[in-house]
C-alpha cells in the first residue's frame, strides 16, 4: 500500500497525525515517570491516552488507497477510538462525582472504585460499540466506488444524507 500525499489536506494531515502520535507517547512516558503506580482512576487515564493514539493513528488509514479492508478500517478504527476515548472520560467523571457525594454524604463507599473495577466498566461500555460497528458493518458492507472520477467508500444508497 501506498499512502497518497500528493494533495496539501493529504500532507497536513499526515503532519498533525504524527505530531499527535509522538504528543502522546511523550505523555505516556511523562506519566509513567511521573505516577509509577497506577491508582484510582490513573488506568482510565492510559486508556483516553490508548484512545487519542489510536484515533491519530487512524488517521493514516484515510490516506491509504481506497478497498474494501480500508473501508472497514476506516469506519473500525473512529468509531472504536472514540468510544475508548469517551468511555474513559465518561466512567472518569462519574467516578469523581460518585465519590464527592460520598464524601459530602459521609456513606459507605461502593467497591466499584478500583482501578479493575472501572476499567470493567469502561471496557463494557467500549464492547457495546464494537457490537455496533460490527453490526453496522456486516449490515452496510464497506466497498469502494467511483464518485466523480475518485474512488472513495461509499455509503448505503439508504443513507440519510443521499436522500
Amino acid at each position: 500500500m501506498v499512502v497518497r500525499l500528493r494533495r496539501t489536506w493529504s500532507l497536513l494531515a499526515a503532519v498533525l497525525s504524527a505530531l499527535g502520535v509522538v504528543s502522546v507517547l511523550v505523555c505516556v512516558v511523562y506519566f509513567l515517570l511521573v505516577f509509577p503506580v497506577a491508582v484510582g482512576t490513573t488506568v482510565l487515564g492510559y486508556q483516553i491516552l490508548f484512545g487519542l493514539f489510536l484515533a491519530f493513528v487512524t488517521n493514516f488509514v484515510f490516506l491509504l488507497p481506497v478497498s474494501t479492508s480500508v473501508c472497514a478500517l476506516r469506519r473500525l478504527g473512529l468509531s472504536l477510538s472514540y468510544a475508548i476515548i469517551i468511555s474513559g472520560l465518561l466512567v472518569k467523571v462519574l467516578n469523581t462525582w460518585r465519590l464527592m457525594v460520598i464524601k459530602n454524604n459521609h456513606a459507605q463507599p461502593l467497591r466499584l472504585s478500583s482501578p479493575t473495577a472501572l476499567v470493567f466498566i469502561s471496557s463494557g461500555l467500549v464492547f457495546l460499540q464494537l457490537i455496533l460497528t460490527t453490526i453496522w458493518l456486516f449490515t452496510y458492507r464497506p466497498q469502494p466506488a467511483l464518485y466523480d472520477g475518485q474512488w472513495r467508500c461509499s455509503a448505503h444508497p439508504t443513507f440519510p444524507l443521499f436522500d
